[in-house]
């Protein structure tokens, strides 16, 4: 499974791939563009990358989401345990096979002992497993909106099927707020100062230690306007002549949060804050 964007009307899209760059399912890419379409680009591709993880996990336990939804077949306690544990890591795990109890490579406490050197490896951040199951739980809701409009076939169905969703929902409140995070001084930089001191030498169109074989200029620019304004990346990356204030004080950058449909590239950029007006000190 890949992720693939491409624009079509002047509006990019994203969905989820085969290695011969068709869509997986028509279900799938339904929901990323039309229920997930009103996020920002980086924010969609976050909740792609969580939903790959979530089919994957599943094929790999021999089970269609989709299908089993569809047929108002909810996941027991056990998959759905399955898919909990495995959220905390990195790596996929098989369903075991019918011969994986006749071959023993190794001892039960030597497995063990494997088992404790690698979680620090395979363990993810508390964010990383929320949004799992937050994904989890909205694609399941999804599915069950597509085809159970109407009233459901057997109330127990239903109250399985509330049972499953209020259990993810719990299991999401223990990782809301628990992430971890090293306030830093007001005045302190991230920078060591030796280091930007050599980036402004290094970045100037002239410099022979300059990396850029082209666009120098520009990318000296770039880099001048992120450390005078403090305006983001996206805000950069979307900026036009136009945008520059060639009157007045001469010094004011106008920032817009609409998305340009002429803009050819596939990762547009976007910015998340309203639009505003940035000033360059004059000295600069």
């Amino acid at each position: 499974m890949f992720i693939k964007k491409y624009i079509y009307n002047g509006n990019v899209f994203v969905t989820i791939v085969n290695e011969y760059s068709c869509p997986i399912d028509p279900f799938i890419s339904n929901y990323i563009n039309t229920h997930l379409s009103l996020k920002g680009t980086n924010t969609q591709i976050r909740y792609v990358n969580e939903l790959i993880f979530i089919l994957k996990f599943f094929k790999s336990q021999s089970l269609d989401l989709i299908e089993r939804t569809s047929k108002n077949e909810n996941l027991t306690p056990q998959e759905y345990q399955r898919f909990y544990e495995a959220s905390f890591s990195n790596i996929l795990l098989s369903s075991p096979s019918p011969d994986s109890n006749i071959i023993n490579l190794a001892g039960k406490s030597f497995r063990n002992t494997l088992s404790a050197n690698s979680r620090k490896k395979l363990l993810v951040s508390s964010e990383t497993i929320r949004g799992r199951l937050r994904r989890l739980r909205d694609f399941i809701e999804y599915i069950h909106a597509c085809f159970h409009t109407d009233e459901y076939d057997s109330k127990n169905n239903f109250h399985q099927y509330q049972k499953l969703i209020n259990k993810i929902k719990n299991d999401e409140s223990m990782f809301k707020g628990s992430y971890s995070y090293n306030p830093s001084d007001l005045y302190e930089s991230v920078i060591p100062d030796e280091k930007f001191n050599e980036l402004m030498r290094v970045i100037k169109p002239f410099s022979t230690d300059n990396p850029f074989k082209s666009s120098k200029l520009r990318n000296y620019l770039i880099v001048k306007l992120l450390i005078e304004t403090g305006i983001r990346r996206g805000s950069v990356a979307k900026m036009k002549i136009s945008d520059c204030l060639f009157h007045g004080a001469f010094n004011k950058i106008s920032i817009y949060k609409d998305d340009d449909r002429d803009d050819p590239r596939i990762n547009r950029p976007k910015h998340k804050t309203k639009n505003h007006v940035s000033s360059v000190n004059k000295r600069h």
